[in-house]
């Protein structure tokens, strides 16, 4: 099996310390599909030399029994679970009301151009409109006509 690119510099591209030009050439490298097997045991090394995650084992196992001891002698160890529901709650309905107050303010602001029409000419300019029940409106210089919609 001919290998044209090092584990080194397999273990510093898998590292992402590799530079332009050691990424490209292990990129072409890979394209090749009779380098697959040598890549995932150069991968499957460097991720057992360099873990993701190191648990600490003496804390998780500290804090495991402590829930068990309080559960045994009967106290309740989760108070803080209801609190949180009950604020959780809470939040929802802030915003739920926030929303509601935000899309009434909108509505409120913005209701002439959602129950009017709006007609209007420039000035010096007069023009004339056909309205949705078919009369004719003319308008004078720089004036405005508002149509309900509904």
């Amino acid at each position: 099996m001919k290998q044209d690119i090092s584990k080194y510099s397999l273990l510093e591209y898998l590292a992402g310390r590799a530079n332009p030009l050691e990424k490209k050439a292990v990129e072409e490298w890979l394209k090749n599909p009779t380098n697959a097997e040598y890549f995932h045991r150069c991968l499957y090394e460097w991720e057992m030399q360099s873990p993701q995650y190191q648990p600490d084992d003496d804390t998780a196992f500290a804090k495991l029994t402590e829930q068990i001891e309080q559960y045994e002698s009967g106290t309740d160890a989760t108070p803080e679970a209801a609190v949180s529901r009950s604020s959780f709650r809470w939040r929802v309905w802030q915003i739920a009301a926030s929303v509601a107050l935000l899309l009434g303010v909108s509505a409120w602001l913005f209701r002439q151009p959602i129950l009017y029409g709006k007609y209007e000419t420039a000035y010096g300019q007069t023009s004339t409109f056909y309205l949705s029940d078919g009369s004719r409106v003319s308008l004078n210089a720089n004036s405005s006509l508002l149509v309900p919609r509904f």
